[in-house]
């Protein structure tokens, strides 16, 4: 399937409400696709100037799970996928990654879907990437989407009151101010091939209940690791978990803040006022 057609199935997906909104979860699809790739240095390059990587001498956690995008939009489009694309909400992300990975020679991703579980909106679900190269896996990543319904499980909503107000760790320091700006979106979009319409303009956005177009969540998760992995020459692993709370509008500028407990780094990325919380998350890093 081409690319053009590949964004045309997703843009056109829709909900299979009948099974959302069911007892049961919905019968998940036993597809697996894959593809190989040859990473490009021009590619790679204007990834790393987008999200901020310098030359740490290992590639960037976020860009195979990038790279898997394709394969990702395959299974959400698959025959009987009971799941749009448009109005899925990206709600985390887990990475690992071995330092074994060659960028240097090919590698083939493959993508899946492997876990669903009710969530008090509707369905969460699972889709894992994984990478093998010279028969190893030197890569997994799992990323979670809830996809919202009215399944039996799911109480209205009620009313917040009294919530507490966000507070950063009194351990965590700043790191950096950076800015997403209008164009942001769109930006990404060409390098990544996720041109959801929530993330391109403001009008496109609208049409999905946004006042605003918003970043997509990998860039900024790909930025914040920018900002917070501090990789040794010893480092064998790095490992990323990540939770999205409240999307990145466009433009705006946001803080993304550290706090270092032995190989474990939290990462914090929040309003300039820092009174809402963006991103939580957490590197590993693993040394001989």
């Amino acid at each position: 399937m081409s690319f053009l057609k590949l964004i045309s199935s997703a843009i056109l997906q829709r909900a299979d409400r009948v099974r959302l909104t069911q007892f049961k979860p919905p019968a998940l699809p036993s597809c697996e696709y894959s593809q190989e790739h040859q990473i490009s240095k021009r590619h790679y390059q204007q990834y790393c100037e987008q999200i901020g990587w310098g030359d740490q001498g290992t590639l960037h956690p976020c860009y195979i799970q990038m790279l898997s995008t394709p394969l990702q939009i395959k299974c959400l489009t698959t025959p009987n996928s009971p799941f749009p694309l448009m109005g899925l909400v990206h709600k985390a992300n887990s990475i690992e990654q071995s330092r074994l990975l060659d960028v240097e020679s090919p590698f083939t991703a493959y993508a899946s879907y492997v876990a669903i579980r009710a969530h008090a909106r509707g369905w969460e679900f699972d889709i894992v990437v994984t990478a093998r190269q010279q028969r190893q896996q030197v890569y997994k990543a799992v990323a979670t989407y809830l996809v919202k319904a009215k399944a039996p499980h799911v109480e209205p909503r009620k009313r917040k009151s009294g919530r507490q107000p966000f507070a950063l760790p009194e351990t965590a320091a700043k790191q950096a101010d950076f800015t997403a700006g209008a164009a942001q979106g769109r930006q990404y979009a060409r390098l990544s091939g996720d041109y959801n319409p929530i993330h391109l303009s403001h009008s496109t956005a609208a049409i999905f209940g946004f006042k605003r177009a918003i970043a997509h969540g990998m860039w900024t998760l790909a930025r914040s690791v920018s900002q917070c992995a501090q990789l040794s020459n010893a480092a064998t692993g790095l490992q990323v978990d990540a939770s999205f709370l409240r999307p990145v509008t466009l433009p705006s500028t946001v803080s993304c803040y550290l706090a270092d407990h032995e190989n474990d780094n939290n990462f914090y990325v929040v309003s300039e006022k820092k009174d809402t919380p963006h991103l939580i998350g957490r590197i590993r890093i693993s040394d001989d």
